[in-house]
């Protein structure tokens, strides 16, 4: 790294920098935006996944609340998690760091919301936002060649125990106790080595 003006403010490595990106995809037939950003090195990130024409539907979603056909606090709350106002799926990832040094990943949690967008659109109930996403990460990290880490648990109570963790299992998340003990970490009783990435998937134009 070059040495900086006396006063400046110290530079940083182009690599460090996050790439941000916003695509416009297809999920099960809809249009969506998809957006975030990239790490270069294992770090905490989210990403969000919105209807594309929320102005369109805004009007009709308040007026479904008005007409008490929705619970307005848990309308309220969406924002906390990423979600609401247009948005309808969101990521949180954090950073992972086993015993053994391996760059991971943990995913805190995959969350969707479509019941408070207007039925007339077409959004309404949508579904797929949440595989999206989760496939999207697994071509991440294995572009990377990154661990993930997870509990399998449906936070939001809509999939059974067993529908949510053959819902990881499938995308080749495996119990801790199949993997060396110094790999394994309290974030997650699942992880997922790397494999061949999907690069059909949309993530895989982003990275460079």
């Amino acid at each position: 790294m070059s040495e900086n003006q006396e006063g400046s403010t110290p530079a940083v490595e182009e690599s460090l920098i996050p790439q941000d990106f916003r695509l416009e995809v297809d999920i099960k037939g809809l249009p969506y935006i998809f957006e975030g950003n990239v790490p270069n090195d294992p770090t905490d990130f989210k990403w969000t996944v919105s209807v594309p024409n929320w102005e369109e539907q805004k009007a009709k979603a308040e007026e479904v609340l008005t007409q008490g056909k929705i619970n307005p606090n848990w309308v309220r709350e969406l924002p906390a998690h990423d979600l609401g106002e247009g948005r309808v799926g969101a990521l949180k990832v954090t950073k992972v760091d086993p015993a053994d040094g391996g760059k991971s990943l943990g995913i805190d949690m995959v969350e969707t919301a479509t019941v408070y967008l207007p039925k007339e659109l077409g959004y309404y109930n949508a579904e797929g936002i949440g595989s999206f996403l989760l496939d999207n990460l697994c071509a991440f990290a294995d572009i990377k060649k990154w661990r993930i880490y997870l509990q399998p648990v449906d936070k939001g109570g809509n999939l059974t125990q067993d529908k949510i963790y053959n819902w990881y299992k499938k995308r080749g998340f495996q119990p801790a106790f199949k993997f060396p003990k110094e790999s394994r970490d309290n974030f997650g009783e699942m992880q997922r080595r790397p494999t061949e990435p999907d690069v059909t998937q949309a993530i895989a134009k982003v990275i460079k």
